[in-house]
């Protein structure tokens, strides 16, 4: 059988840069992913970190303005020429300025300078009502990831709007943290490692105005993730012996 899981990875990351990257950067952060994120660091069904945060993780630090920077909405991009006049993003507005400035509508349509698949929150909220009808999302860690933003609120800095709206925060909750294939968890360790990774996620926005800080904080909790299950395993694991020898006795009178 072809394994498409690779083509998938490479098809988030492509979501998550600009309409007018290079196709090398393209080419080499999903090399990058594949290479380190997906096939070093555990592969299919048993990854230690989302491989599309890794190779987009290496794109922003190799090639800053190009990751960074957007067309203005509605501009006609050529096939082999990007637009000149680039400016920062949607989420780095917010993120420094403390407001949402532009209309809802905008936003929740897509009509806005964001990555070319974070910016539509109408196809993101479908998206996420899909795959949690298909049972294709792990429910626990988008519960986790949700109250764990929900309580950085309480900084009165963001809004709820503001909150969901930039910073990929629903993209990277739909096809980073909630991706079953990433760090598999039973569901309480599950619940409270993306707990810490939506409080992280909020640090960095309100603390350091940092627009892609989802991929950052995921990336360094998906080891205490890890963690968070073997103890739970560890712990719990204990009385099962006792469990199985019982049934054994059972078993042989």
């Amino acid at each position: 059988l072809v394994d498409l899981s690779n083509a998938g990875f490479a098809l988030i990351l492509a979501m998550m840069l600009p309409a007018t990257i290079p196709y090398s950067i393209l080419m080499l952060s999903t090399v990058f992913a594949t290479v380190f994120g997906s096939h070093v660091f555990g592969y299919r069904r048993d990854l230690v970190f989302p491989p599309s945060a890794v190779g987009y993780l290496f794109a922003v630090i190799s090639w800053p303005k190009s990751v960074l920077n957007f067309p203005p909405v509605g501009a006609r991009l050529k096939l082999f020429h990007n637009a000149e006049d680039l400016t920062e993003s949607v989420s780095a507005v917010i993120n420094r300025e403390g407001t949402l400035k532009i209309d809802f509508y905008d936003m929740f349509l897509g009509f806005v300078r964001t990555p070319m698949g974070t910016g539509c929150l109408l196809l993101l909220l479908v998206g996420i009502g899909m795959l949690l009808f298909r049972r294709q999302l792990d429910v626990w860690k988008t519960l986790g990831y949700l109250v764990g933003l929900s309580l950085t609120l309480f900084s009165g800095v963001l809004s709820v709007p503001e909150l969901l709206s930039a910073n990929m925060v629903l993209f990277s909750m739909l096809f980073l943290i909630g991706d079953p294939a990433v760090a598999p968890c039973q569901p309480v360790p599950a619940y409270f490692g993306a707990m810490i990774t939506g409080l992280l996620t909020g640090f960095f926005i309100i603390g350091y105005h940092i627009e892609y800080a989802p991929v950052i904080a995921i990336i360094l909790t998906c080891p205490l993730w890890r963690g968070l299950d073997m103890l739970y395993q560890r712990f719990f694991s204990s009385t099962e012996p006792e469990e199985s020898d019982a049934q054994e006795e059972e078993d042989g009178e």
